[in-house]
């Protein structure tokens, strides 16, 4: 299927952003194409396919996420603030918002994802 191919790896990498499971978010990815298979029907036009395959994408990693924290015993909430991130190592970009919160990086996350396409 050319969705797959054209978009399979975009959509992983928004459930990765996410989830940062790998598992999880391969997972997902399934998942999301075949909610977008079942509901192709209600695609309004309204928008472009990617953004309406990049929302039902992130819509259901943010649930998952969410199950998936009600379910983590030691999860503790990050304080951005507090954050003691180490300048004077190398560390990637990618490993520098892995380590935001959820609501910190989601910005990040949809404009990296929004300028690709």
């Amino acid at each position: 299927m050319q969705a797959i191919d054209t978009y399979g790896s975009i959509l992983y990498n928004i459930s990765l952003f996410v989830l940062k499971n790998e598992v999880l978010a391969e997972d997902l990815t399934q998942e999301s194409f075949q909610k977008i298979w079942k509901n192709l029907d209600k695609f309004s036009f309204k928008s472009s396919l990617y953004t309406w395959m990049y929302r039902i994408t992130y819509n259901n990693a943010i649930t998952t996420y969410n199950k998936e924290k009600k379910h983590r015993k030691s999860d503790v909430e990050h304080d951005f603030f507090s954050k003691d991130f180490d300048l004077t190592n190398n560390i990637t970009l990618k490993d520098a918002i892995e380590k935001l919160p959820l609501n910190y990086c989601k910005a990040i996350v949809m404009f990296f994802f929004r300028v690709l396409n």
